[in-house]
């Protein structure tokens, strides 16, 4: 089975996480599952791994399902692109601890039989209040190299995935969030897989509210959800 579930921020949010909270979902995951967030993991925060990262990720590390993320805006990207690179169940990832693993941008990965297709990233709102290379990293929007990587991606699978997973939100779906939020090169380029992608779900983060899309998209922060086919 896999679970989903949106941002975590680090030792913040994670809450949901505990056999508690997911009991209060009626949620229970099990041993060979897995639990995906959708980005703003950053457990992987700080210039160097510290005792806190360390006890979180072991904690992670003892539940019965495997934790994937994809990134949002809120990781040290410098960080992250330091681990090694390792294919893992048809796309590459980066492996952060024992059954902790970074879903890398345009990959498609088979779980269980589901194709996911990944992209985080997303533009901080915030980035006045933060410093480069400290609380923000200029990686946190995808290349055009991620980009084009996408497309490849897409098309080797003929344009066809069970399961998209990003941060924020492609440019129309975004809109009804609230209209008033600005787009950029991301959103749009999601707009772009939205209408030429066929899939059945699309879960993301990134807004902090939890809500449904009569078009197969969800908005994720408390909840965790399960991937029925």
């Amino acid at each position: 089975m896999i679970y989903l579930t949106g941002d975590i921020h680090g030792q913040y949010d994670i809450h949901k996480l505990a056999t508690r909270g997911l009991a209060n979902q009626d949620i229970a995951p099990k041993e060979g599952d897995f639990l995906v967030v959708c980005g703003d993991f950053g457990l992987v925060w700080n210039k160097r791994q510290n005792s806190e990262e360390r006890y979180w990720l072991r904690w992670l590390a003892k539940k019965p399902w495997t934790t994937l993320f994809v990134d949002g805006n809120h990781e040290n990207f410098d960080r992250l692109g330091a681990y090694p690179t390792e294919e893992w169940n048809g796309g590459l990832v980066h492996p952060v601890h024992e059954k902790v693993y970074h879903l890398m941008r345009g990959q498609t990965y088979d779980l269980e039989g589901v194709r996911l297709f990944t992209l985080g990233g997303a533009h901080s709102h915030d980035m006045p209040w933060r410093k480069e290379g400290v609380s923000w990293w200029p990686q946190e929007m995808p290349s055009d190299d991620e980009l084009r990587q996408s497309e490849a991606a897409l098309d080797a699978c003929g344009r066809s995935v069970d399961v998209v997973v990003t941060h924020c939100a492609p440019t129309l779906v975004q809109g009804r969030i609230d209209p008033t939020f600005e787009t950029d090169r991301l959103t749009d380029y999601l707009e772009h897989v939205r209408e030429t992608v066929s899939f059945k779900r699309w879960f993301f983060g990134h807004y902090h509210l939890d809500r449904d899309y009569d078009d197969g998209f969800s908005a994720l922060y408390e909840r965790v959800v399960p991937f029925v086919r």
